[in-house]
């Protein structure tokens, strides 16, 4: 397929200015970048629209400068005529790619939605290809981070889920234990849900914070015995202290089409770093009773352990070592 609006051409660097409107707050290694380049070459060009302004790829060009060349090759988008136009590229570019950091991208979201005003956060979804839910997670989690100095650190998923708690004093309580405590997405989700069926926000944190340290779920006022569910949630921030990890939103923007045309998405109860999804089962089943989950997370390139909930209770150390096994060997 050709694209008449777009050439790969040589430009001199004096000729090429920066966005007009950033996206990212800090650039990073530089020097390590141009490295890269200096002993591979520049494998991707940069993008700039018709009047040479980087849409995307300032790092490169900033690396590429750094090595004292004169020229960098660009790919010239003539159909981005806008400082619009040009941004919404460069933020669809670097959210595919995972550029940006959670500041950043909040931020970004936020720029365009006030750009775009109604409806804004719909039509950056449709572009970006993921739902809405995950673009009014992101800025409203940003939006409750400026709103709220004690959640101002909190990552934009961890604050917007605070954010859904209606009384003002209690979200302030909750941002302030995950900071000092520095709970787990997963725990806050606990917190949160606790104080919206009536516990008391000290007594909510109290519970959920005994998970964040990897303790077994605690019997609960009907005296219940732990569950699946709780299982899964120790295990998580028990590997959360040791890993990159996420939970079952991890695949939310995922799905596949059934034969009945609708859409079947599995979630993962534990993703670790990318590689490994980590299913705690639960008493009486096994890896037998969903064949389709297992192939959907093994067709995305993930090895899936199965770990029996009891055994999280009774050998937490082995679970972290086997899991730790697999990531190492994948």
């Amino acid at each position: 397929m050709s694209y008449p609006y777009r050439r790969i051409l040589e430009i001199e660097l004096t000729r090429i200015s920066p966005p007009k409107i950033p996206l990212r707050r800090e650039l990073g290694d530089i020097q390590s970048l141009a490295r890269s380049i200096e002993e591979k070459g520049l494998l991707v060009p940069i993008v700039v629209n018709k009047h040479f302004e980087i849409v995307h790829g300032q790092r490169r060009y900033e690396a590429v400068k750094s090595l004292g060349r004169k020229k960098i090759e660009c790919q010239i988008r003539d159909d981005v005529e806008t400082e619009q136009q040009a941004f919404e590229l460069a933020l669809t570019e670097n959210f595919q790619r995972k550029n940006l950091t959670d500041e950043e991208l909040a931020s970004s979201i936020k720029k365009f939605v006030e750009m775009e005003g109604w409806g804004g956060q719909t039509r950056l979804a449709k572009k970006l290809g993921v739902s809405i839910a995950v673009i009014n997670q992101i800025y409203g989690g940003h939006k409750f981070r400026e709103s709220i100095p004690e959640a101002k650190n909190l990552p934009a998923s961890t604050a917007y889920t605070v954010s859904t708690v209606k009384d003002e004093s209690a979200q302030k309580e909750i941002a302030k234990a995950v900071t000092s405590e520095d709970l787990s997405r997963v725990v806050v989700r606990q917190i949160v849900k606790d104080v919206k069926e009536g516990t008391p926000v000290k007594e909510a944190i109290k519970k959920a914070s005994r998970y964040n340290r990897g303790v077994d779920a605690p019997k609960q006022s009907d005296n219940r015995r732990p569950t699946h569910t709780d299982d899964a949630m120790a295990l998580f921030n028990l590997l959360a202290k040791k890993f990159k990890c996420e939970t079952e939103e991890a695949f939310a923007r995922e799905g596949e089409k059934t034969r009945e045309g609708k859409t079947k998405t599995f979630h993962p109860d534990i993703l670790v770093n990318d590689k490994v999804c980590v299913e705690v089962e639960g008493a009486g089943s096994s890896s037998k009773d969903n064949p389709e989950r297992d192939e959907f997370f093994v067709k995305k390139g993930l090895k899936v352990l199965h770990i029996p909930n009891g055994a999280v209770r009774e050998y937490p150390d082995l679970c972290v070592d086997y899991v730790s096994l697999a990531v190492k060997c994948k």
